[in-house]
């Protein structure tokens, strides 16, 4: 479905894509104008970058929930200073590195989502194959006591 615009009866040259599934890579860009996958190579260039992201993403979301375990964990000793930090406070350098990973992993949540609203079925398998990897690798982390499990952003 294209979506014609004033700017475009104007004279104006705009590429539109289509909003819906599908294989095409003729006039495809994904997320930035600059980002235009024109032939094979970069085609297969543009789906790899997107693996490693959805890969990565995994990466960051194993991170969060690995943090959490170990704030949770019933080790007498990190029991001890899990107290400590009830009553002191997370070192600021602390709460700085959870922030940036949180928020790496948002924008590379919101990002993946991106990519896949170009409704290219290549770039959609990309993001999908990468996040297979990446749960493959550590969505099974070691067994706990906490059942608790950070929640999923966009897939």
């Amino acid at each position: 479905m294209y979506m014609p615009s004033e700017a475009n009866m104007n004279g104006n040259n705009m590429n539109y894509m289509p909003m819906l599934l599908n294989w095409n890579t003729e006039g495809l860009y994904v997320v930035f104008s600059w980002w235009h996958p024109n032939n094979i190579g970069l085609l297969l260039l543009s789906m790899l970058f997107c693996v490693l992201l959805a890969i990565v993403h995994e990466f960051l979301k194993y991170l969060l929930k690995y943090d959490l375990r170990l704030r949770q964990s019933p080790d007498l000793e990190k029991s001890k200073k899990i107290e400590a930090e009830k009553i002191i406070g997370i070192s600021y350098n602390q709460r700085v590195l959870r922030t940036l990973v949180f928020s790496a992993q948002t924008i590379l949540a919101y990002f993946l989502m991106l990519i896949v609203m170009t409704y290219n079925g290549f770039f959609i398998l990309a993001v999908v194959l990468g996040a297979a990897i990446g749960y493959f690798i550590w969505g099974m982390p070691a067994k706990t006591n906490s059942s608790v499990e950070a929640s999923t952003v966009c897939h």
